[in-house]
């Protein structure tokens, strides 16, 4: 018996769909098309193309999971987010496909790493004890009472100082945090642009994936799709509640898988479809925010990630909008007045 599928029903069947597209699999023959009915059943298996067993436990496709799995051409995606009220959007990673020819490569830190040279330093075996001990000289209260120091602030300025003493280097916070600080402002003086970033769908170059954290779902338009040059016949319906734009709901939605590259984050991501236009090309939300482990901030016009214990920062799209765009609403933030 094969084992369990590591991945819930949406993520396998996005697999599933990517695989048949790019004739990795093929589906067992059928006789009969299924109905629309049929494919809302719970018992509808999405390889088997019939109702005969939920698709999670389809012996056939677990066994393709696994031999993925096995040659290592399938890499489960990080599912340590648990509270995530939308966990249908977490995403796959394929590691074994290499044929895209996109200009983007991780960003890399290229300083070599600076030599460190001894120093006699005065090495503390106890620094807590050191603190406490020099928080309480006269010297260091009259310091801390004319600056209005609370308990808390002394305790960790004391705790700074001997670390420093020391030789050592303070930093409060822990490792994996991310950051913003004024070295990071891509743009100066921009902080009212909206956040686009460069994005690579079939290795063609989208200037507006707009970074929207009050979204639930990742959206694209058919406009865009077609521009891509994506098929219609990939774009597969839904039973999904949502809703739009004008504040109308929608309980039947299309749903499509791309394989979506932003400089070091390359992942199969679900994008739901609608048809009308808007200024962005696509809009990632809090799905594909909380699955990357992606800081957004519009002030700095950036994004943080941290992706295997390495920190990486995504600038924001300098110039989204050509001159053939003025037109759109959102390109006056990007339309420098003309002087005469």
């Amino acid at each position: 018996m094969p084992p369990p599928l590591p991945c819930n029903k949406e993520q396998i069947v996005g697999l599933l769909e990517h695989w048949i597209t790019n004739k990795e699999e093929t589906l067992p023959p059928i006789s009969i098309e299924p109905t629309t009915t049929d494919k809302m059943h719970e018992r509808y298996c999405h390889y088997q193309i019939s109702v005969y067993h939920p698709t999670v436990e389809c012996y056939s496709l677990r066994y393709i999971v696994q031999r993925k799995i096995s040659k290592g051409e399938l890499e489960i995606g990080d599912q340590s987010i648990t509270n995530d009220p939308h966990p249908q959007h977490q995403v796959m990673m394929i590691s074994h496909d290499h044929a895209y020819g996109e200009t983007w490569t991780p960003w890399e830190d290229t300083e070599e790493e600076e030599e460190c040279e001894a120093s006699e330093t005065v090495v503390f075996p106890d620094i807590n004890g050191v603190a406490i001990k020099f928080s309480q000289t006269i010297l260091a209260q009259q310091f801390f009472d004319s600056l209005g120091f609370s308990e808390n602030q002394i305790r960790e300025a004391s705790k700074a100082i001997t670390t420093i003493a020391s030789g050592g280097s303070y930093d409060p916070l822990p490792k994996e945090a991310i950051i913003f600080t004024d070295e990071d402002i891509c743009y100066p003086g921009e902080h009212l642009l909206p956040l686009y970033l460069t994005t690579h769908i079939n290795k063609q170059p989208l200037k507006r994936a707009f970074i929207d954290e009050g979204a639930s779902l990742n959206m694209i338009s058919l406009h865009t799709l077609d521009m891509l040059g994506v098929s219609r016949t990939t774009i597969k319906m839904r039973a999904t509640t949502v809703r739009g734009f004008r504040g109308q709901t929608q309980t039947t939605i299309w749903i499509v898988h791309l394989m979506m590259k932003i400089r070091p984050i390359k992942a199969l991501t679900p994008f739901y479809v609608f048809e009308d236009d808007t200024t962005f090309h696509v809009l990632l939300g809090r799905g594909w925010i909380l699955n990357h482990k992606v800081v957004a901030s519009t002030y700095h016009q950036c994004v943080k990630t941290d992706i295997g214990g390495r920190q990486y920062q995504i600038p924001a799209t300098s110039n989204p909008f050509g001159p053939d765009e003025a037109y759109m609403d959102n390109a006056v933030f990007y339309t420098q007045p003309v002087l005469e």
